[in-house]
């Protein structure tokens, strides 16, 4: 008999439901902001490093990200891929109570043949990034490995990436 995790004792059968991965998807689709998580190369190597992060979304539903050459992250992701993507619903009262997730995976390069359909992508969620292509702007694909759930106090998941994306 496996032993369950503690977080797999508070989810119960609910961990893997339908309705998590529906409740994942839908918080990705709602939202336009997130945090991403780097790993910091440069001041204090191996730490992780935060910064807000707006993130549209591929086909597939990965967090597709324009980022800057000159930005701390853009080096952290070209010399390590591992990311993470905060996000969180939301809401008034307390922030604990409310949905948030972090996708965990590894950042890449958009192909240059994915590029215009991606950077369209981009630009309908966040059309005031349009003068960013014209300087070193670049789009990013989030992979998706791993999906951290928290659906409020005592409800948490892991998800398999591929339960998330399509």
């Amino acid at each position: 008999m496996a032993v369950r995790t503690r977080d797999e004792r508070w989810m119960g059968d609910r961990g893997m439901s339908t309705e998590t991965v529906e409740a994942t998807r839908a918080l990705l689709r709602a939202e336009r902001f997130g945090v991403l998580c780097t790993v910091q190369l440069a001041r204090k190597p191996g730490w992780p490093m935060p910064s807000l992060a707006p993130y549209a979304l591929t086909p597939r539903g990965e967090p597709l990200l324009a980022l800057s050459a000159l930005a701390q992250h853009t080096k952290n992701l070209l010399a390590d891929p591992r990311a993470a993507l905060y996000v969180e619903a939301r809401g008034e009262g307390d922030p604990q109570e409310r949905l948030r997730i972090a996708v965990l995976g590894r950042a890449r390069v958009a192909a240059p043949e994915e590029a215009p359909a991606l950077k369209a992508l981009y630009l309908a969620a966040h059309p005031e990034a349009e003068p960013f292509f014209a300087l070193d702007f670049a789009l990013y694909v989030l992979s998706v490995e791993e999906v951290r759930y928290v659906g409020g106090f005592g409800a948490a998941a892991w998800l398999a990436g591929a339960e998330v994306v399509t």
